[in-house]
């Protein structure tokens, strides 16, 4: 749960800072320096600084990030729709290390 809670705190910040951002380029709204920032890093091919605040850790270019992150998502939701899977992309969790810690406390409960 606390994984997918990262996750939707991550999307919601995606979405709603495009939305902002396109109110600002039709002339709704105001263009602040953090959506200027966040438009000249897209031009860029680069996450936005905005994103990273939440984001898991990643080099990657936007374009590979955004098709990063559709996997990541889809991993979330299959686990909690169809139950564990019979192996875990560890790469996928935001904090490992949580999940790491969950895994001793139920081993270490069932023995």
């Amino acid at each position: 749960m606390q994984e997918i809670q990262k996750y939707e705190k991550l999307i919601d910040r995606v979405v709603s800072s495009l939305q902002k951002l396109q109110r600002a380029v039709d002339g709704q709204d105001l263009m602040s320096l953090t959506f200027e920032s966040m438009m000249i890093s897209m031009l860029n091919n680069e996450v936005p600084k905005n994103w990273k605040e939440v984001a898991y850790p990643s080099l990657k270019p936007l374009s590979s990030w955004i098709e990063d992150l559709g996997q990541r998502i889809d991993f979330m939701r299959k686990w909690a729709t169809s139950g564990h899977p019979p192996c875990f992309w560890l790469a996928g969790f935001i904090f490992p290390h949580g999940f790491f810690t969950g895994v001793l406390q139920t081993f270490a409960r069932k023995y």
